[in-house]
């Protein structure tokens, strides 16, 4: 009879410990970062890294455009696991011209492979109807 009881105290200890410890492993592994302020990203951690809102710098920087001032983040996102992907959709200003045709772009946009730095470069560009122009990004590697 004492034995038993042991066992079953023993048992709810040792459940009480690995819940506490479960709801640590998941405080630990799911931080947002939602109280972050303006122009910071948004992000979501628990295995892979989810993020939203992206600076219009980070864009510039990993997507190795020279956007020009007046630039809109219409919509952007970031996603790493094993590799990473970046997402963006900017407008530029009226009258400016698109930076994925500049010389400075060619070895990102205009391989058929990755790029020197082995990333893989994709933009897509239409123009709305106020003649500005739009930029669809995809970086991503594998």
């Amino acid at each position: 009879m004492r034995t038993g009881r042991c066992v079953l105290v023993l048992a709810a200890v040792t459940l009480a410990g690995v819940l506490f410890w479960v709801a640590v492993g998941i405080g630990v592994y799911h931080h947002r970062s939602d109280a972050a302020p303006a122009q910071q990203e948004k992000c979501t951690e628990r295995i892979d890294v989810k993020c939203t809102d992206i600076p219009l710098a980070k864009i510039e920087k990993a997507s190795h455009l020279d956007l020009p001032d007046g630039t809109q983040v219409l919509e952007s996102s970031y996603t790493r696991f094993q590799d990473w992907q970046l997402t963006a959709t900017v407008r530029l200003p009226a009258g400016s011209a698109s930076p994925v045709d500049s010389p400075a772009a060619e070895p990102y946009y205009g391989a058929d492979g990755p790029g020197p730095d082995g990333a893989y470069y994709k933009a897509t560009q239409r123009h709305e109807t106020d003649g500005r122009l739009v930029i669809e990004l995809e970086i991503f590697t594998t």
